[in-house]
């Protein structure tokens, strides 16, 4: 049976004790709220259900974001990318919260409101939702929390249609302009570029080591891809370099023992993010000088892992589906599929070079 102590303070503390079980104890406003409260711990006592959450409530989403970061999260193959999310996570109001009182509509308000704040699609709410519920993973066996993943309860947003964007000529003229005066970075550009000519995502790029190079073969080795070692597909692979490719890496400064391209994720995103705009401003305010109506697509809703889907489409011109889906690391076609996205021009110019060689 459990035992009720009226306190000082006019709450009512309410103690379980139950052999082969810890104490539990906890004040309440009210008796009613004590006996309430005791009689759900002691079923689930009975029933084996119980879970000690004792230090759930002195335990803060803070403090297990920092055991996750500090210990698995740097180990993670998007580490970079990880930790920014992180960071992220820590300012918000959500770190603030004890474990015990993180409940699922909590985190669903937090989701809610930086959607309208910050204009974000549901698939980036969603990687924030990965990560967070691997940290709190972590934090139950690590920490004993005693509590179930409130994640599992969070209604996930929809992920958007797959992207199909490409960059065409103008655009990318216009954008390597900026890329070449208007940037502080000295790797953005020729990461581009070498982003265009491998079609490599760009946490492959950022991992790429002078190691795993061989100009004389013209080949990029990545040791470790996104792909995980339970997909059928290998977890290394060999990404062929185009001529232009390999002069674009001779020209780079190098440490032989260090990464291809000494920047970060958050560099990268920011500086081709701000990139894109700038040239965006510059197009719009040519038009307007010779009162044209700028196009709506110019350098517009324009992302890094778009040079992916442009990239994609213009190694199909050298390898059939089955090549492509070797070199550009897809661990099936219908993944391949949403990556190859030919205009209509170019399914006709294939047409005719296949019915000049009848």
């Amino acid at each position: 049976m459990a035992t009720f102590k009226l306190r000082e303070s006019g709450y009512t503390q309410a103690v379980v004790r139950r052999k082969g079980h810890p104490q539990q104890s906890q004040s309440f406003r009210t008796k009613t709220e004590a006996t309430e409260w005791a009689r759900k711990v002691e079923s689930a006592m009975d029933r084996g259900e119980f879970k000690d959450a004792k230090n759930a409530s002195s335990t803060t989403l803070r403090q297990v974001l920092e055991y996750y970061r500090d210990n698995r999260a740097v180990n993670n193959k998007g580490a970079d990318v990880d930790m920014v999310r992180i960071g992220v996570l820590l300012d918000s109001k959500l770190a603030q919260y004890s474990m015990a009182a993180l409940t699922a509509d909590v985190i669903e308000l937090w989701c809610n409101q930086r959607i309208k704040a910050n204009k974000v699609m549901g698939s980036t709410i969603n990687r924030y939702m990965n990560l967070l519920s691997a940290a709190i993973n972590v934090g139950i066996r690590k920490m004993n929390l005693g509590i179930d993943n409130p994640c599992k309860l969070v209604d996930r947003s929809a992920n958007p249609q797959h992207r199909n964007r490409r960059i065409f000529g103008e655009e990318q003229k216009r954008l390597f302009a900026e890329l070449t005066t208007g940037v502080r970075n000295i790797w953005l550009k020729p990461l581009v570029e070498f982003a265009l000519e491998t079609g490599m995502r760009r946490s492959e790029l950022l991992a790429l080591e002078w190691k795993f190079i061989d100009l004389k073969r013209g080949i990029a080795h990545l040791p470790t891809t996104k792909i995980d070692k339970g997909d059928e597909a290998p977890v290394s692979r060999d990404v062929p370099l185009s001529a232009r490719a390999i002069e674009i890496l001779q020209a780079l400064p190098r440490n032989i023992e260090g990464k291809v391209f000494d920047t970060t994720a958050d560099a990268v995103k920011k500086g081709f993010s701000r990139a894109v705009l700038r040239a965006r401003k510059k197009y719009e305010a040519e038009c307007k000088q010779v009162k044209q109506t700028p196009l709506a697509r110019m350098l517009e809703d324009l992302h890094f892992h778009d040079l992916r889907h442009e990239a994609t489409s213009r190694l199909a011109k050298l390898y059939d589906m089955g090549e492509l889906k070797v070199v550009g690391g897809w661990r099936d076609m219908n993944t391949l599929a949403r990556y190859y996205n030919p205009t209509a021009d170019e399914l006709v110019e294939k047409m005719r070079r296949r019915e000049s060689l009848r």
